[in-house]
């Protein structure tokens, strides 16, 4: 880890602990049926054409969800492509101790979601600020730190797929599968 990485690392985690503490913020449980916009937060591909992606969003809309939907890549790149429905955020969009830049601040704060879903299966502090400030009633997503960032969270056990040869797009298709039966069969009576 280098000495940039450590300290935005340390930023951070004093960052999410006064957040936390001077947060108004209520969490509830939002179930799928009553959910009727998502934010999705994935890794990107190289080549940004994301078709797991794509269907996972289809999948959602078919549902009569309104989905937003950015992708990061931890590598510099250039502006998102304005046909696309999905974003892809760059490390260049980002400062250098990966703080979002403030179009993208902007940009995420335009917006109130039902829930937030992090499919992303490495951890990344980019990522990370995103979920932070994202105005969502309900964040879940898969542990990745001992950050507190969601409000239900799913733990699995040897999440990186490199070790057992299976494809990056499988985890996330995956990661999102997970999370979504449990939206959809957790009964809660909080919205």
């Amino acid at each position: 880890m280098s000495m940039f990485e450590k300290l935005a690392k340390k930023i951070f985690n004093k960052k999410v602990r006064t957040f936390l503490r001077s947060s108004q913020r209520q969490t509830m449980f939002v179930s799928y049926s009553r959910a009727t916009s998502f934010f999705l937060l994935f890794e990107s591909d190289t080549a940004e054409q994301n078709a797991g992606i794509r269907q996972l969003i289809e999948q959602l809309r078919t549902d009569g969800k309104k989905v937003t939907a950015w992708g990061y890549l931890p590598a510099k790149g250039t502006g998102a492509d304005p046909e696309s429905d999905i974003k892809v955020l760059h490390k260049n969009d980002f400062d250098l101790l990966q703080r979002p830049g403030a179009d993208v601040l902007h940009q995420l704060k335009k917006e109130r979601f039902d829930v937030l879903i992090d499919i992303t299966s490495h951890h990344y502090i980019a990522v990370d600020y995103l979920i932070l400030n994202a105005e969502a009633t309900l964040r879940t997503g898969i542990k990745k730190s001992d950050q507190p960032l969601y409000d239900f969270a799913l733990e699995i056990p040897d999440l990186l797929p490199d070790e057992k040869g299976g494809k990056e797009e499988d985890q996330t298709i995956n990661n999102y599968n997970q999370l979504i039966f449990y939206l959809k069969n957790i009964q809660s009576k909080d919205y």
